[in-house]
């Protein structure tokens, strides 16, 4: 029963790092004529867009809650997805101009996501 949530939320999730991560390279991206979707919208359709796609995380995370019988590991993977994006997305002036900034913020969701899972014993005890 956690599959389609899952990949409901991952899709999501993996869709908005592309968008952002495609922000921080759009102004070479356009010098060298390649038509991505930042260069296509700019910043302000893709600061847009991920807020939507954010929106949708949160209530993926939600639904999938409450479908999902024992949804602790659910709800501690899901905050990690979402709050580890949301925060890169509000702080994005401040960590653009950094390389250093936007790797570390833009992968802290993943690192996020893999601490949930594991340390709330949902992979099997040893």
């Amino acid at each position: 029963r956690i599959a389609i949530p899952l990949a409901g939320l991952l899709f999501l999730a993996l869709l908005g790092d592309s968008l952002l991560l495609d922000l921080r390279d759009r102004v070479a991206d356009g010098t060298y004529g390649l038509r991505t979707i930042a260069v296509r919208i700019g910043p302000r359709g893709v600061h847009a867009w991920f807020g939507i796609l954010l929106l949708a995380m949160i209530v993926t995370a939600i639904v999938g809650g409450l479908s999902i019988e024992d949804a602790i590991v659910w709800r501690r993977l899901a905050t990690a997805v979402v709050l580890g994006l949301a925060v890169p997305w509000f702080l994005w002036r401040r960590i653009a101009p950094s390389e250093t900034g936007v790797s570390l913020g833009m992968m802290a969701w993943r690192y996020l996501a893999a601490a949930a899972v594991l340390g709330s014993g949902a992979l099997g005890e040893e």
